[in-house]
């Protein structure tokens, strides 16, 4: 008689409307928390721009003798990006005061001659190079229009760091 019992009890429970339902939120609760504990830090991208990770994957490209990677969307385009830069002199770091990353921020950089040696949009908020060891002008440009300019000294060993911050109303092109 137990198992009758036993049986018709988790034949209701199998099929009770309250019992789905009970079911079905706390699935919905979990997921929620789950992609509430992996989303990775804001990135600010202008107006039209892709999310697209697999469209802005970091890899290493060349223009004429300077070597450099872009990225840094996301937690693994940020290892991808760091790991493929470490190597490399410059690192810049694009983002807004509060702490928001910014993505495709036009860089350009230009030796002490004022010759450009590397012009490109930076598809991330981190942007390194392997330059020559020298001093440097470097020109950060939002898309709003939105300019930093700084003289850098790159190392010829070791890696030099430049943090081009925007306060919040220059990055939103207020």
């Amino acid at each position: 008689m137990t198992s009758d019992l036993h049986t018709h009890a988790a034949t209701r429970l199998r099929w009770s409307p309250r019992a789905v339902l009970f079911v079905a939120l706390t699935c919905a609760a979990i997921g929620v928390n789950a992609q509430a504990a992996t989303t990775p830090p804001q990135v600010n991208l202008p107006e039209g721009a892709s999310n697209d990770r697999a469209s802005i994957a970091p890899m290493v490209r060349h223009q004429g003798d300077v070597a450099y990677v872009s990225g840094g969307i996301g937690d693994d385009g940020q290892a991808r990006t760091k790991a493929l830069g470490r190597d490399m002199n410059l690192q810049m770091v694009f983002a807004q005061r509060n702490g928001n990353y910014l993505a495709q921020v036009d860089v350009e950089v230009a030796d002490k001659r004022g010759n450009t040696v590397l012009d490109v949009d930076s598809s991330g908020p981190l942007l390194y190079a392997q330059l020559p060891p020298g001093r440097y002008e470097v020109t950060a440009t939002l898309p709003q229009g939105r300019t930093i300019e700084r003289n850098v000294d790159v190392p010829a060993q070791g890696r030099h760091t430049e943090r081009f911050l925007w306060s919040d109303s220059n990055a939103q092109g207020k």
